[in-house]
């Protein structure tokens, strides 16, 4: 779904870890996070005690970024990262 980043609203974002198909009867931690300008935070879950988890966040636009030609925000999870670019139109 697209959204459009309005600068002094809040931009919603949903994270979330399904943990499957684990061959080992060994506990397992999985994190993911984001980083926006303003914005950080790790979403974890064990398995098997809770190997499903997802979150709803507000992430903060400031005011003044309204005249910004780009914002980021990165996902990320072991090594991997993810950038998301939003670049003003009009």
């Amino acid at each position: 779904m697209l959204q459009t980043l309005v600068a002094g609203q809040d931009a919603s974002l949903t994270l979330g870890i399904d943990i499957t198909d684990v061959s080992s009867s060994r506990p397992l931690t999985v994190q993911i996070g984001a980083l926006a300008l303003g914005f950080t935070l790790a979403l974890a879950t064990n398995y098997p005690d809770q190997p499903k988890v997802s979150m709803d966040y507000k992430i903060p636009i400031a005011a003044d970024a309204a005249g910004a030609k780009e914002m980021t925000l990165t996902v990320g999870m072991l090594s991997a990262h993810v950038i998301y670019h939003y670049e003003a139109t009009g």
